[in-house]
């Protein structure tokens, strides 16, 4: 078994709680007024800071347990696409995209569980 780490070419910030999403809002110069999903929602968003650097923002509301997987790959697809949009790829080998799917959910889990 072969298991790739590959740096991506954003930032990736897994945000669960209020707190955290405000946090963010603050470093990023802009107002804290968005609003956490609902209940079962999530969201992926890009962000580009005025240093040019690139930030995938994955918000997460509150989740069953028995959805949380499902949510997470959902997520993580949107920003795999997010990424190859940024770095022009249109036409990934699947072995590439496989990797790429693997290292963005490595990343997304493990923020989201703390580990």
């Amino acid at each position: 078994i072969m298991l790739l780490k590959m740096s991506l070419p954003v930032q990736l910030v897994v945000i669960t709680k209020q707190s955290q999403l405000d946090k963010f809002y603050k470093k990023m110069g802009k107002p804290a007024t968005a609003k956490m999903p609902p209940n079962g929602g999530a969201v992926a968003e890009w962000w580009d800071n005025p240093h040019g650097q690139h930030y995938e923002l994955v918000i997460f509301g509150k989740l069953r347990r028995a959805e949380e997987l499902g949510v997470i790959v959902h997520e993580c697809t949107h920003v795999k696409q997010h990424v190859m949009e940024s770095i022009g790829e249109t036409s990934p080998s699947k072995e590439f995209e496989a990797y790429l799917m693997q290292s963005i959910f490595n990343e997304v889990f493990r923020k989201y569980y703390g580990k």
